[in-house]
């Protein structure tokens, strides 16, 4: 089976004040996580030689790195202390008709600032999804 190279994708967010009006901001991403995942319980009962689970609670979270510059500071800075989520929209594969859509939630859960002599400035980010995600399709 052939890979896929990832050229185009949405990565959109709200901001501070302004939590459900969408900006694209996939252009300031280098690069771009989206674990999610899943409780499971141990439903074993006694008199069974292999465990058993059920399916519990989901999370999920947005993990990057960003392109530093003045305005992508403030914005991802503006977030911290919001007690209103903001919403996000990622298409992994862009927004072309068909290609799967995820949206949903966020509040940002960590943001670095390292430096490096002689390298390019970026910034770690982490936003916890909060609430459902809703995969469609654009």
């Amino acid at each position: 089976m052939a890979g896929k190279v990832t050229i185009n994708t949405v990565i959109k967010l709200g901001s501070s004040g302004s939590e459900s009006t969408l900006v694209d901001y996939a252009s300031k991403f280098a690069d771009f996580d989206f674990p999610r995942e899943q409780d499971l319980k141990d439903i074993t009962p006694f008199g069974v030689s292999f465990k058993q689970f059920a399916p519990g609670l989901q999370t999920g979270t947005f993990k990057g790195n960003v392109f530093w510059d003045t305005t992508i500071d403030g914005i991802l800075n503006g977030m911290f202390g919001d007690l209103t989520a903001i919403n996000f929209e990622y298409g992994p594969d862009g927004s072309t008709t068909g290609n799967p859509k995820y949206t949903g939630s966020l509040f940002i859960k960590s943001l670095g600032n390292p430096v490096k002599v002689g390298d390019t400035k970026m910034m770690p980010c982490e936003f916890q999804i909060t609430g459902t995600i809703t995969r469609t399709t654009y």
